[in-house]
């Protein structure tokens, strides 16, 4: 995604981590890269239940601040399916290799909830990439 701002880099810096503040998002800024991401609030509850990161780079070009970046859904979560997918196919192919029937469809049965669990990430985290967009479009 890319978006461009008709600000200089340092004071769209600033305005953007005033606004980032207001919204309950965390912005941080270093060097070239910068990233977006929702955060607990006061209460120590998420308002939305799946935490998405805007990661990019920010670029200053006569006058005017471009970012160009990607969302990512957090460290952690993409750690867990990518654990998971692992586990799973290696414990296919053992259960393959041995002729262990029972144990081949138990591994159907957890690629299909992995599965599940990914398009469920993916459905209630559009929430929180729009409130990151809807901040960015309303910078330009």
């Amino acid at each position: 995604m890319e978006f461009e701002f008709n600000r200089e880099k340092s004071s769209f810096i600033k305005v953007l981590k005033g606004k980032c503040e207001k919204n309950a998002l965390k912005c941080s800024v270093e060097d070239n890269k910068i990233m977006i991401e929702t955060f607990a609030n006061s209460e120590g509850k998420l308002e939305d239940t799946i935490p998405a990161v805007f990661k990019g780079t920010i670029e200053a070009k006569e006058n005017k601040t471009l970012i160009k970046g990607r969302f990512t859904n957090g460290f952690y979560l993409t750690t867990l399916v990518a654990v998971a997918a692992i586990l799973i196919i290696a414990r296919l192919s053992w259960s393959i290799y041995q002729k262990q029937l029972d144990n081949i469809i138990m591994c159907a049965i957890a690629t299909a909830i992995l599965v599940i669990v990914c398009v469920v990430v993916n459905i209630k985290g559009k929430k929180s990439k729009e409130r990151i967009i809807t901040l960015l479009k309303q910078l330009q």
